[in-house]
């Protein structure tokens, strides 16, 4: 605090020389503006930016690193310094060749005994603090950037990263327990330590000084959106949630209606042999369960879908007041669109008045092109994520987070 006075009292003392009036003399107010991006030696920089108003009319100001000021500026008195350690500052906006519009930083949040890490993206092209959007992603191990490596290779997350900051919205995003970076084993999370990873995260972003904590929505995938109407009712200061191909029933009922209902489709006749085969093994597993039985075979870890068993999703989501999207593939074999339906029913009936709900064409559970019957379809990039997912949800988040601000 000591250096950021003193190199703030040289350019006040410069403002007193000019303006011939003394110190005492000089009146003023100090506002708090939010963040700039400052390039510095190939860098980008993320700074607290304040504007000073001196004598009601002299106007300054500067930007800071949260421990000393770095630079200050009275352009109506021609005043421009930088500190000597941080030669040739210059703001993002004032700077050639800066060729993305976000920032990408790296996080690791301690977890009990645990790591998380993952990337924060920031807009560079306007001024913060930023709204932000937490990513969750589905049932299963997965990175920040939304694969299951080397199953399912989409980086659904990523590209959101890229299009919600094009509006002006911040995204965190992470590896799970046991995922890339993340410490930790997933194979024996329950439903608890997913939520509580999850509200671990949240804590450390609330307290990010490029992010307004006013103004974080949830978006969840599948399992993702069962942890997220669990954290949002937890936490009522989340702003917003999205739901992406979430269920409205306990995830034993999935387990039994996706198989038989796969099995009732003619796009997946020369599966259904297979596909019933299944059937009486997790009906027996899901039997043990219930019985409180050590099940005979273990297809999954019991804590988890014990868990998820005493799951109210509909109870759950009717107890969120605050602005939700629904996300839907028709083509989810999964989480049969009729889920939907039913989670905008319960927000309607609990009188929230701002659901929505938007219906994606031959998009799968996954929202890839469905195989089968779509053009789209590129059998060389069948990871290849429906277009229509990322222009629906940033248009919804810009309008909700951005433009609608209270």
């Amino acid at each position: 605090m000591r250096r950021q006075l003193s190199f703030l009292c040289v350019v006040i003392c410069l403002l007193v020389m000019v303006s011939g009036a003394s110190a005492h003399e000089k009146a003023g107010s100090l506002e708090y503006l939010g963040t700039e991006w400052d390039q510095y030696n190939d860098e980008l920089l993320l700074l607290e930016e304040y504007q000073v108003i001196l004598d009601s009319a002299m106007y300054g100001h500067f930007v800071n690193n949260s421990e000393e000021v770095v630079k200050v500026e009275f352009p109506g008195q021609f005043i421009k310094a930088v500190r000597s350690s941080y030669p040739g500052l210059s703001a993002v906006s004032d700077s050639e060749g800066v060729e993305t519009h976000y920032m990408d930083e790296f996080f690791e949040v301690v977890h009990g005994d645990i790591q998380l890490a993952g990337t924060l993206s920031i807009p560079t092209h306007s001024k913060g603090p930023y709204p932000v959007v937490f990513l969750n992603s589905g049932s299963g191990p997965q990175d920040r950037n939304g694969n299951s490596v080397p199953v399912l290779m989409s980086y659904m997350f990523k590209e959101m990263a890229k299009r919600y900051t094009e509006v002006g919205v911040a995204v965190m995003r992470y590896d799970e327990r046991g995922v890339g970076e993340s410490t930790g084993d997933y194979a024996s999370a329950t439903l608890t330590d997913l939520v509580e990873d999850v509200q671990a995260l949240l804590a450390y972003l609330k307290d990010h000084p490029a992010i307004d904590p006013k103004r974080i929505a949830f978006l969840g995938h599948s399992e993702g959106a069962v942890i997220g109407s669990l954290v949002m009712v937890a936490d009522p200061t989340l702003a917003a949630g999205v739901f992406l191909g979430a269920p409205s029933t306990t995830l034993d009922h999935i387990m039994i209606e996706q198989l038989e209902y796969q099995a009732s489709l003619d796009e997946l006749a020369a599966h259904r042999e297979m596909i019933l085969g299944y059937i009486p093994l997790i009906e027996e597993f899901l039997a043990d369960i219930r019985a409180d039985r050590e099940p005979a075979v273990e297809l999954m870890n019991v804590n988890w879908i014990r868990e998820h068993m005493a799951y109210d999703p509909i109870g759950t989501i009717a107890q969120l007041q605050v602005p939700i999207l629904i996300v839907q593939g028709e083509k989810d074999f999964k989480v049969i669109p009729y889920h939907a339906k039913a989670l905008v029913n319960a927000l309607e009936e609990a009188r929230n008045q701002e659901v929505s709900l938007e219906l994606i064409p031959n998009a799968t559970h996954e929202f890839l092109f469905f195989s089968a019957d779509d053009l789209r379809h590129d059998s060389q990039k069948p990871f290849k994520v429906v277009d229509d997912v990322y222009e629906v949800t940033s248009k919804w988040l810009a309008a909700h987070l951005v433009h609608n601000q209270k």
